[in-house]
């Protein structure tokens, strides 16, 4: 399972709207789904070891909650 959001806004005050709705107006899941692909097309072709792509994962996931890019 994957559960991917970015708290990213656009617009000042009242009007203000994130990156993550205006995604999930468009398709819902459209993050996680790209994520899958970019995965699944990583291992399929044998570019990237699947530990590698956990570590890469995982490196991924923490600077992007540190930076607070990913929620």
């Amino acid at each position: 399972m994957v559960y991917l959001t970015v708290p990213i806004s656009i617009g000042m005050g009242e009007e203000a709207t994130t990156i993550q709705s205006i995604l999930d107006g468009i398709v819902p899941g459209l993050l996680p789904l790209g994520l899958f692909g970019i995965v699944y097309y990583l291992l399929k072709k044998n570019k990237v070891k699947p530990l590698v792509m956990m570590f890469i994962l995982m490196g991924v996931g923490i600077l992007g909650a540190y930076f607070g890019f990913l929620e």
